[in-house]
């Protein structure tokens, strides 16, 4: 009589196991086949980081003025087109990208600048831009 309950209780508990050990195989064929999140790549990257970039300049285009009025001593003078000639993106890492804007600035006296843009892009938004002077 207790060998049949002993006997009752393990096929409860072997059968108890085999479920479990089911269910698990269930959710992990499941988890295996749900659509994965894929990645962009480096060109897609740079692309959205690259109008992220323009934008930006777009936006920050009273940040140019002033930086070029400081470096090239406009007096009543100010610019007139932007014109994008050049553009280089660097994938730092994958959520810190570096975008270059080459520009040519044309200025109300029709004098000529060519001043690169560093645009630093984190999480697909620029964060802020700094100018140099380009030869």
């Amino acid at each position: 009589m207790e060998k049949d309950k002993q006997i009752g209780k393990s096929d409860i508990l072997k059968n108890a196991l085999y479920i479990i050990i089911f269910f698990v195989g269930i959710y992990f064929i499941f988890w295996q086949f749900q659509p994965l999140e894929e990645e962009k790549s480096e060109y897609e990257l740079c692309a959205e980081a690259i109008d992220e970039a323009k934008y930006f300049l777009s936006v920050s285009n009273h940040d140019l003025i002033n930086w070029m009025t400081y470096k090239y001593k406009l007096i009543d003078e100010h610019p007139t087109s932007i014109k994008i000639t050049d553009t280089y993106c660097d994938v730092l890492e994958r959520d810190e990208i570096e975008v270059t804007l080459n520009l040519d600035v044309k200025t109300s006296k029709n004098r000529l600048a060519h001043i690169e843009a560093v645009v630093y892009v984190t999480d697909g938004y620029a964060d802020y831009i700094e100018f140099y002077q380009d030869f």
